[in-house]
């Protein structure tokens, strides 16, 4: 039996190693630190993306002050979105992207009802979209001017909603703002969906 060196390295060497039984243990070993080398680099490279970080989720909660190691994976990475969202300015292109992070066919649409002050969010029926993070993010990123949002379908039928959600948003006082006899909780708005 004849061991034989790979054909991606017989270009690089001589025609008498092709055949050399230590040159292809050689480049066996070299074949697998090369692919633990390469997945190291994909693995440091994920953790620049939000939405691929594992272990430098803990950077991410640092950089936007949230607590550190709270929650699984995907919790967290939604507790870094709803701040990142929130420090972007309030543009369409910004709403778009916001709308298809918390969809799951990621083809939504963004409008802004000029009449009503709202901005309504288009997807498709057959989408599942997470509701109660969309809200969550757009209240802590919109502006005075927007008094809300609205959910529409780009279709004719109508939804039957089974279930019923209920989102609260508190806002505290800071330390410059309190004062004797206060309470701590600023507001408070309550959602049914």
């Amino acid at each position: 039996m004849t061991v034989l060196v790979p054909l991606k390295y017989r270009k690089r060497i001589p025609p008498i190693h092709y055949e050399d039984k230590h040159a292809a243990l050689l480049f066996q070993a070299l074949d697998a630190e090369f692919a633990l080398h390469q997945s190291r680099i994909e693995d440091m490279r994920d953790q620049f993306f939000i939405h691929k970080a594992t272990w430098g989720l803990d950077v991410w909660e640092k950089l936007f002050g949230l607590p550190i190691g709270v929650g699984t994976y995907e919790e967290r990475r939604l507790k870094v979105f709803e701040k990142y969202y929130a420090k972007l300015p309030f543009t369409p292109s910004v709403l778009l992207a916001l709308a298809n992070h918390v969809s799951q066919l990621k083809n939504a649409q963004v409008e802004e009802v000029f009449d009503q002050k709202i901005i309504r969010f288009i997807f498709q029926l057959e989408d599942a979209v997470d509701v109660t993070h969309l809200y969550k993010t757009f209240m802590k990123m919109r502006r005075v001017h927007v008094h809300g949002f609205s959910i529409a379908t780009n279709a004719d039928e109508t939804i039957e909603i089974d279930e019923q959600i209920t989102c609260n948003l508190r806002r505290y006082h800071t330390v410059e703002e309190f004062q004797v006899g206060m309470t701590p909780l600023k507001y408070e708005d309550e959602v049914m969906l």
